[in-house]
């Protein structure tokens, strides 16, 4: 199996403070501080690591993303929708609005990321995991989790209506109220102060 992107250090070439076209992206290569000018022939990238970058076009429709890192890029308002992510990592990264409808990710990771109103609805999650991001009113709408993990995000309007939650644990995040469908929530673990969230879609009301 290959190695995670996670634990990879396999970036020998920098490049920093250029404009560099997407059809010049080069594996292995960590563009730092960069102007990233996507064209109309981008369908995606693998072995980069792209560091407070700007991107001059935020539409990534049907792309495909290997071994990728995001650190500290705004992708606000970004469309993946219908994209693949494999070993990705968005990190510290500005993510609001963005668009992951119908997206399949694998051992992919946001960080410490601002995600309010992003769009994960129909999305395929395997192996993957949320971990201290602001998740505020953002969808999971008919999403398919299979081993992922939310850790210490904030999730106060986050609507997973319709997406089967057996086995997600949320009782490390913050929120206040949750959409979901009751017949999916059987398996959802959550912690004994998150309950009023929870127990309102069964029409019971918490007393003092």
């Amino acid at each position: 199996m290959k190695k995670s992107i996670m634990n990879s250090t396999n970036f020998t070439n920098t490049v920093t403070d250029s404009i560099v076209s997407s059809d010049a992206f080069s594996p292995h290569t960590h563009y730092v501080n960069c102007k990233i000018d996507i064209t109309a022939s981008f369908e995606g990238c693998e072995d980069i690591h792209f560091e407070n970058c700007i991107f001059t076009d935020l539409t990534f429709k049907r792309c495909e993303f290997l071994d990728v890192i995001f650190s500290g890029c705004d992708l606000s308002n970004s469309d993946f929708e219908d994209s693949v992510f494999f070993r990705v990592l968005f990190k510290s990264c500005k993510l609001m609005g963005a668009n992951f409808i119908s997206t399949y990710s694998k051992d992919t990771q946001w960080i410490d990321s601002q995600l309010p109103y992003a769009n994960f609805s129909e999305a395929k999650l395997v192996k993957s995991a949320f971990e201290a991001n602001d998740m505020t009113e953002s969808f999971f709408q008919d999403a398919t989790f299979e081993s992922i993990s939310f850790i210490k995000d904030r999730l106060t309007g986050c609507d997973f209506s319709q997406t089967k939650l057996k086995g997600v644990d949320l009782s490390t995040c913050e929120f206040y109220h949750i959409v979901v469908s009751p017949e999916l929530l059987k398996g959802l673990k959550i912690a004994h102060s998150q309950a009023s969230a929870i127990v309102h879609h069964f029409g019971v009301e918490l007393t003092d």
